[in-house]
């Protein structure tokens, strides 16, 4: 391999590793929440991306398992059910919890974010640092901590 070759590589190289230790080669990508609820999609299924502004960073939801991803979300110690009705909203609703936030307390090793809704409510989004994957997402109303259709709106 000539030296012009290695370092055209390097830039694909840093890519694969962005995300190789946390997903397989086989993930699929655009599943709905629903979908993953379902059993219609495995844990490395990519649900969304979003993009966290101040630093750059890709930040993944995943279907996941019940430690993290929408599987966390809906079945977790405190569950926030997403209808299949709410697949579009949900993930609108964490669009703008990216695009208009402010960092929020998390647990060694994760980030969190929250946006405060016009209704006075909240909407907060946590990751992995390690992985840039989500562990949760909740807001502050709803029967659930689950109005992804208010969050959605504002």
């Amino acid at each position: 391999m000539t030296s012009r070759a290695r370092l055209a590589a390097i830039p694909v190289i840093a890519l694969i590793g962005l995300f190789s230790s946390t997903a397989p080669a086989w993930a699929a990508r655009g599943v709905y929440a629903s979908s993953c609820q379902e059993g219609h999609a495995g844990p490395y299924d990519v649900v969304a991306s979003f993009q966290y502004y101040p630093t750059g960073s890709p930040v993944r939801l995943l279907c996941g398992t019940p430690a993290k991803g929408v599987l966390h979300i809906v079945q977790g110690a405190h569950p926030h059910p997403i209808d299949a009705a709410d697949d579009d909203v949900f993930e609108q609703c964490l669009s703008r919890v990216f695009r208009s936030s402010v960092e929020s307390g998390a647990s060694p090793g994760n980030f969190a974010i929250t946006a405060k809704l016009r209704s006075g409510a909240r909407a907060t989004v946590t990751w992995e640092l390690s992985t840039r994957e989500i562990v949760t997402a909740y807001t502050s109303d709803g029967a659930q901590g689950n109005n992804w259709r208010g969050c959605a709106a504002g």
